[in-house]
């Protein structure tokens, strides 16, 4: 099972962030690939949670 990374890490206040150099996917035709490809997958566990022991 591969599971995509969706943040790079936390800022100083403890709120997740995405690294402003991350690549970005600008053509449009793999961006529909790609959400077309996600939008099929199988959802194998749904977490409400943010933090392990943090309650919604």
């Amino acid at each position: 099972m591969r599971v995509a990374r969706l943040f790079d890490g936390k800022d100083d206040s403890g709120n997740w962030r995405i690294d402003p150099n991350r690549p970005r996917i600008d053509d449009p035709e793999e961006r529909q690939r790609l959400g077309d490809f996600l939008a099929g997958a199988i959802l194998l566990l749904r977490v409400n949670a943010r933090e392990k022991g943090e309650r919604p």
